[in-house]
């Protein structure tokens, strides 16, 4: 890995990738080296990178910083979260985050993983606002972001398409604590 970092919670290992990152583990791994680093398990997962890794990963003045969850008791991928869509010309970026499984949600692995990522925004980052998006009946994502401070600031209808059906999504929002108007 290129920039090496790793954030650690009581329960959770946040391990960074860039996109170059990303371009060096694919360039020298094969395929089973690949999927098993960044704790792949079906070939949708495999494939969707190299569908990110062909259109270019970074593009135009957009790039992004994602972190792997590693469950620390036992090493294992429970899923990411990441800051992308980062605009660093006008500090701001999206956060988006998953869990694999649904065995691994209700445990507060995401709630302990979004602060420090959060604060990695904008300490690190520099980033002034972090934009968050996400279906409006998704009920646990709003609590978390208001947990968090972030407050809503509208719905985008038809935002995004999803198995062919258009879908509307909540836009929730953090300004960087120490820069607000």
């Amino acid at each position: 890995m290129v920039n090496n970092l790793k954030i650690e919670t009581q329960r959770l290992l946040l391990k960074a990738w860039y996109p170059e990152d990303y371009k060096q583990l694919y360039q020298n791994n094969d395929k089973a080296a690949i999927m098993s680093v960044l704790g792949y398990e079906t070939e949708k997962e495999y494939q969707r990178d190299i569908m990110r890794l062909e259109g270019g990963m970074k593009m135009f003045n957009r790039s992004f910083c994602y972190f792997q969850i590693i469950l620390k008791s036992d090493n294992r991928t429970i899923g990411g979260i990441g800051l992308h869509n980062w605009v660093d010309e006008h500090k701001r970026a999206e956060i988006g985050y998953n869990l694999k499984h649904d065995s691994d949600k209700q445990k507060g692995y995401m709630k302990e993983a979004i602060g420090p990522v959060i604060d990695f925004g904008f300490k690190h980052l520099k980033l002034h606002r972090i934009e968050a998006y996400f279906r409006p009946n998704n009920v646990p994502s709003k609590r978390l972001l208001e947990i968090n401070g972030f407050t809503h600031e509208g719905l985008l209808k038809d935002h995004y398409i999803l198995d062919g059906i258009y879908e509307d999504s909540m836009l929730y929002a953090l300004i960087h604590p120490d820069e607000k108007n």
